[in-house]
């Protein structure tokens, strides 16, 4: 981890938008080990079926069928990080693009 590397990440930010994505996603991997992604058989069939177990649960409780893929991917942290960014991107993206429509030009 390197928590300097994430600062100057973070202060070298020049995004057009509100927030500067690539940089955030920058600065959160540089203050973060990856991590591992070997696993042994035995934790890839837990992995598998904790998936199986969440499915049949969440279809219990909410009363819909739904299905999952026949594969899970195992990620480490820095892959965690990019996915989270991009779903804050898209999530954000309609109030950026209202903040930025109504700030003085």
């Amino acid at each position: 981890m390197d928590i300097l590397r994430s600062l100057r990440a973070v202060s070298e930010a020049s995004g057009t938008g509100v927030v500067d994505w690539d940089r955030a996603a920058t600065a959160a991997k540089a203050s973060t080990d990856p991590g591992a992604l070997a696993l042994t058989a035995a934790e890839r069939e837990g992995y598998a079926a904790d998936v199986r177990d969440a499915r049949t649960r969440l279809s219990e409780v909410a009363g819909i069928a739904f299905d999952v893929p026949d594969a899970i991917e195992v990620q480490n942290r820095h892959h965690w990080i990019d996915a989270s960014v991009d779903t804050f991107r898209n999530v954000m993206a309609p109030i950026e693009a209202a903040v930025s429509a109504s700030a003085p030009g």
